[in-house]
């Protein structure tokens, strides 16, 4: 997410890209039941029934495994209320790629497993993937299925972006025109890990509730972070790279007062600091995401981004190398 957090949902224009890490799903069709393989979370195999669109996992497959289950078991009952039926098949889900090392990336792996999941049984269901709708189809129905696992939660800005890859400009409720808008020429982005990890749920929560304690505080620093995130997105549109950065700036401010009017450190100290480290060395930076911790984003002109990455891994801070703007949901076909 390069802008929007927050604001994204009350139905600001936010700005999002897909970028290079991916959820892979091959599927097997026949045998009996629902077979998963998912090493990467810990489940070696898993089988289920179905009892209309309700999996039912078998006696062997315990809670534990079932709850980290519970994005394919989402995607499962909302393909099936969409085709009215599900043949047996084998699903190996790989997300090795959302992981460094112990780390966590935080880069919306539960969404990238729901779009990538959904793509699949839906090719195994008969829908034709070669069909200009199949992707607003996809994006439908894990939308869906991700709301589904999570309880409500989020805005969807992550499915868009699994779905539809490339850089979007999203607004909570409709779909995304794959516009084929870019990351501007002459700027780079340089996705930083804060060091720990950061639970959504819970920062969403605490804003929610001041949201309901203090309606009019909370209102005037949305509508703020409303006009940065509009500004930025413009400026992305055009290519204008000292007013994108201008706004990264703004929003990294405006996600600090909030922070500090609902208690909790949407800019934490780790971001704060990497944040006083990319601005010496020419850049910008804020928290990407619901922040805490997981990663954050610098925004720096082409000549000073080297720079700044090694700034960063001098002061011990791990820097991913990712590219933005990349495809999103695919799906291959084998008889």
């Amino acid at each position: 997410m390069l802008l929007g957090e927050y604001a994204v949902l009350e139905g600001a224009t936010s700005l999002v890209a897909a970028v290079d890490r991916r959820a892979r799903v091959l599927v097997v069709s026949g045998g009996r039941g629902l077979v998963v393989v998912a090493p990467d979370i810990g489940v070696k195999r898993a089988v289920a029934d179905l009892d209309g669109d309700r999996v039912v996992w078998q006696d062997d497959v315990d809670h534990a495994a079932g709850m980290r289950l519970s994005v394919f078991d989402a995607c499962v009952r909302c393909v099936v209320r969409r085709l009215g039926t599900m043949g047996p098949m084998t699903l190996t889900i790989e997300t090795s790629e959302f992981i460094a090392g112990d780390i966590k990336l935080g880069i919306g792996s539960s969404a990238a497993v729901a779009t990538a999941v959904t793509g699949a049984l839906l090719a195994a269901g008969g829908v034709d993937v070669t069909s200009a709708d199949f992707r607003r189809v996809v994006f439908e129905v894990s939308l869906e299925a991700h709301a589904l696992a999570q309880g409500g939660l989020g805005s969807g800005i992550d499915v868009a972006a699994s779905t539809f890859g490339g850089v979007l400009e999203f607004v909570r409720g409709e779909i995304p025109e794959s516009s084929g808008r870019k990351i501007p020429i002459g700027l780079e982005l340089i996705c930083v890990w804060s060091g720990f990890a950061a639970v959504t749920s819970t920062m969403v929560g605490e804003v929610k509730r001041f949201a309901a304690l203090e309606p009019d505080i909370y209102r005037d620093l949305l509508d703020s972070l409303t006009r940065v995130a509009k500004n930025g997105c413009e400026a992305c549109a055009t290519g204008d790279v000292p007013a994108l950065m201008a706004a990264v700036t703004q929003y990294a401010d405006g996600l600090r007062q909030l922070g500090l009017a609902v208690g909790v450190d949407i800019v934490s100290e780790s971001h704060q600091y990497i944040g006083e480290v990319v601005c010496a060395h020419g850049g910008v930076y804020k928290p990407s995401g619901a922040g805490g911790g997981d990663l954050g984003v610098a925004f720096a002109e082409s000549g000073v981004a080297e720079q700044i990455r090694a700034a960063l891994r001098a002061e011990g801070f791990v820097v991913l190398p990712m590219q933005f703007g990349t495809n999103g949901v695919e799906v291959t076909c084998h008889e």
